[in-house]
């Protein structure tokens, strides 16, 4: 069989088995055949990995695109990634309106990314519970995030003006009628941090060890 690509005479990697020698065949993007190093590999490409380990991609599942420089995340935030052998990342997404800001982002992102990539919605309001069932199905997305930190005065400074302890349980229970749905929580307590906070400000602490008091 010929391949587009070949990774020659390497050490591969088998997360929980060890490492062997072999090459692997590529067609189409994806892994045709993990061969011996006896085996003859014929392809367009051949890169010889003699002495280089190879290793499967990494997926990073939690990444903020577009929450630094929306306009060019895409672009050099998955370059980087790449660079770093990370080939897939799980990114959070989030929106007053979900249903029609969300096509137009993913369709950025497979425009400019170097890696795969995948969306968790972002939970702020009613209306994203009530609409998650409808949103997962359009657009493949089952992973969901809550952020209590956004609870109270801290959220209302942001424009969040519904969380609370009963926005996180219509996510959980509309999250469980989502197909594979995981819902996750930014589980801060906003009333309780400023007890541990302002007796450490009022000293004057900013290093390190503060922060885990």
């Amino acid at each position: 069989m010929k391949f587009d690509l070949a990774l020659s005479n390497g050490d591969i990697v088998f997360p929980g088995e060890g490492v062997s020698r072999g090459s692997i065949g590529i067609v189409d993007g994806r892994i045709a055949a993990i061969l011996d190093p006896s085996e003859r590999v014929e392809a367009g490409r051949v890169i010889d990995c003699t002495n280089r380990w190879i290793l499967p991609g990494v997926i990073d599942p939690h990444t903020h695109i577009g929450f630094g420089d929306k306009e060019n995340d895409w672009t050099t935030e998955t370059a980087t990634a790449a660079l770093g052998g990370v080939t897939g990342l799980m990114s959070f997404w989030r929106s007053d309106d979900l249903d029609a800001s969300t096509a137009p982002w993913i369709a950025e992102g497979e425009a400019r990314s170097s890696v795969d990539f995948g969306l968790h919605f972002g939970v702020t309001s009613t209306r994203h519970v009530d609409e998650l069932q409808a949103l997962s199905r359009r657009y493949g997305i089952s992973s969901i995030k809550v952020y209590l930190m956004y609870k109270g005065a801290t959220g209302a400074a942001k424009g969040f003006t519904e969380v609370d302890d009963a926005l996180l349980f219509r996510a959980l229970q509309a999250g469980s009628r989502v197909k594979n749905g995981v819902v996750s929580v930014h589980c801060e307590n906003t009333e309780v941090t400023p007890v541990f906070r302002e007796p450490l400000m009022a000293a004057g602490r900013d290093d390190l060890p503060a922060w885990d008091e």
